[in-house]
């Protein structure tokens, strides 16, 4: 619970950083910039309220899904509120899932910052979360470019973070009504210690 709670809020916590950049590059609008402060309720979007999700009860305990405040979008971003991701893991753990519930997304085309949280619902705790600075095409993940997977096994809630080039992002579209692409990730050891390859494809739409 805590492990997944954690690499949320390094996804969206981060995003709020890149609105510091270099006096010849424009800064992107603001994005969240806090972590998720409890762990059930609702996330209030530019649109709306989108209901959070409560996890299930694994090995370790009960995981709830993350919840919070998302300020609105800065100019030339947008809010985009459905989509989903197909999720494979395999190695130590072994899943294949897909999230429905896209519980919180910003996105501000090239050069800005992005910062996405896709869940399964229901029982399932299975949560997806990228952000970082917006770019097309392939990029290994950075401080800059970070990835999050919170998966349920029969051991328990394992929790995986990559921030230094473990896993590929693609984006192969990402303006202020659509963000889409994959990942691939080789070797990711989560909290508690298992290794694992990932992928997955993703896409969202305001």
């Amino acid at each position: 619970m805590r492990g997944r709670i954690g690499a949320i809020a390094l996804v969206l916590g981060f995003v709020g950083a890149l609105g510091t950049s270099c006096d010849d590059e424009p800064a992107p609008p603001p994005f969240p910039s806090s972590a998720f402060p409890s762990p059930t309720g609702t996330v209030t979007g530019a649109t709306g309220g989108v209901s959070g999700v409560t996890g299930a009860t694994g090995a370790t305990g009960t995981a709830s899904g993350p919840t919070g405040a998302l300020p609105s979008p800065g100019s030339g971003s947008g809010t985009l509120t459905e989509g989903r991701v197909s999720l494979q893991i395999a190695g130590d753990v072994a899943l294949r899932a897909t999230l429905t519930n896209l519980i919180s997304g910003v996105v501000s085309p090239p050069p800005g910052g992005f910062a996405l949280v896709w869940t399964a619902g229901g029982t399932d705790p299975t949560t997806v979360g990228i952000g970082g600075a917006t770019t097309i095409g392939t990029q290994p993940t950075s401080s800059t470019l970070v990835l999050t997977i919170a998966a349920q096994s029969a051991a328990g809630l394992h929790s995986w973070t990559s921030t230094a080039g473990e896993c590929d992002v693609t984006t192969r579209a990402a303006t202020t009504a659509r963000f889409a692409g994959s990942f691939t990730c080789r070797d990711l050891v989560s909290t508690d210690g298992r290794t694992v390859d990932l992928s997955g494809t993703f896409q969202a739409t305001g």
